[in-house]
C-alpha cells in the first residue's frame, strides 16, 4: 500500500482522483476539466467515453462512419477532438460530430448532460486493459480517472436511466458479433437506411485495415 501511494503522489490529483501525466493536468488540473464542463457543443455532438486502452479509435472510426453514411475513415484525427489533449477547447464550441474524452461521467460537458446528448461508453475486460496500459504507458493504470472500475461504474448506472442518452458497448462482443453491434448502434445514434454499409464499415475497421490506415495516414 506504502508503494502505490508513493507511486499517486506523481500523478496529478483532482477531486481526489489520480490523473494522467498530460501537460493540461500538471498546468492546471481543475481549469481543464472546469473548461471541459463548460463546453457547449452542438446538439448532434456524440461523446465517445472510455477507459484508456478500451478501443477509442477502432469506435471513433465505426461512430464516424455511421454518423457520415460512408465508409470512410475520419479526417480529423480522434486526438484533435480528445478534450482533455486540447489547449484551446474553442474550436469545438457548438461542434456537432464526434468528441472523445477518457474523463470520468462526473466531469462531461454539463449542457450535454443535461440536455439529453449521446454518448457512447465502451467498456473492455479490465485484465487486457491492464496490460495493454501498462505496456502503452509504463504506469499503474489503479493511478488514473479513478481506476477502471470506479469509471466504469459511473456510466453503467447512468446508462441503466439514461437509456435514451448512453449506450454501453463491449470491446469483446463487437469484436465477436461487430455487424450487430453496428446495427445496434446505429439505431442508437438515429442512423437509418445504413444496413448496406454495415459490412463494408466492418472490414474498414477491422484490426489490420484500421492498423494500415493509421501508418499510411502517418507518412
Amino acid at each position: 500500500m506504502a508503494d502505490f501511494d508513493i507511486l499517486k503522489l506523481d500523478y496529478p490529483v483532482y477531486e481526489g482522483i489520480g490523473l494522467p501525466k498530460m501537460p493540461n493536468f500538471l498546468e492546471n488540473a481543475g481549469q481543464t476539466i472546469q473548461n471541459i464542463k463548460d463546453l457547449k457543443l452542438g446538439p448532434d455532438a456524440v461523446i465517445l467515453a472510455t477507459f484508456p486502452r478500451s478501443g477509442t479509435h477502432w469506435v471513433y472510426e465505426i461512430a464516424h462512419m455511421l454518423l457520415t453514411k460512408k465508409a470512410e475513415y475520419a479526417t480529423k484525427s480522434r486526438e484533435a477532438v480528445y478534450l482533455e489533449g486540447l489547449p484551446d477547447l474553442g474550436p469545438l464550441q457548438s461542434y456537432n460530430h464526434i468528441v472523445s474524452t477518457h474523463l470520468p461521467f462526473q466531469w462531461l460537458p454539463k449542457q450535454h448532460l443535461e440536455t439529453g446528448g449521446k454518448i457512447i461508453h465502451v467498456i473492455r475486460n479490465p485484465k487486457d486493459v491492464a496490460v495493454s496500459l501498462y505496456k502503452f504507458t509504463d504506469s499503474c493504470d489503479e493511478v488514473m480517472f479513478g481506476g477502471w472500475f470506479n469509471y466504469n461504474k459511473a456510466f453503467i448506472r447512468e446508462s441503466e436511466v439514461r437509456k435514451d442518452q448512453i449506450i454501453m458497448l463491449q470491446y469483446e462482443k463487437l469484436q465477436r458479433n461487430t455487424i450487430g453491434e453496428l446495427k445496434r448502434l446505429a439505431k442508437f445514434l438515429d442512423v437509418k437506411d445504413a444496413d448496406q454499409l454495415f459490412p463494408e464499415i466492418a472490414e474498414k475497421c477491422g484490426f489490420d485495415n484500421l492498423k494500415a490506415a493509421d501508418e499510411k495516414s502517418a507518412k
